[in-house]
């Protein structure tokens, strides 16, 4: 009895783990807003996984598919999906994903 306790104790821990994770996620996309500053963001989402410049525009990626586009040094537009940028132009989008 008591080792299957302790079994149970080690699996709600793990997932106490896993979920205190997606929290914390959840918590830094929360704290973006339009109009905040790169350094503002890389302060709240740490330094993004990859940058992209056009002209005026320039986009933060964070893991695989969640965009920070700013124009100037100010957030224009975040989230989830794919960027893609207007033909014949230097502004960005977001594809955005829908589960």
């Amino acid at each position: 009895m008591r080792r299957l306790s302790k079994h149970y104790f080690l699996v709600a821990l793990g997932l106490a783990g896993l979920l205190s994770g997606c929290a914390s996620d959840a918590i830094h996309l929360a704290q973006l807003d339009t109009g905040m500053t790169r350094a503002q963001v890389e302060q709240v989402q740490g330094k993004p996984d990859r940058v992209e410049s056009s002209g005026d525009y320039t986009a933060l990626r964070y893991g695989s598919d969640f965009q920070v586009i700013l124009r100037g040094d100010r957030v224009i537009a975040f989230g989830q999906g794919t960027l893609s940028r207007y033909p014949g132009t230097h502004r960005y989008f977001i594809n955005e994903i829908y589960p």
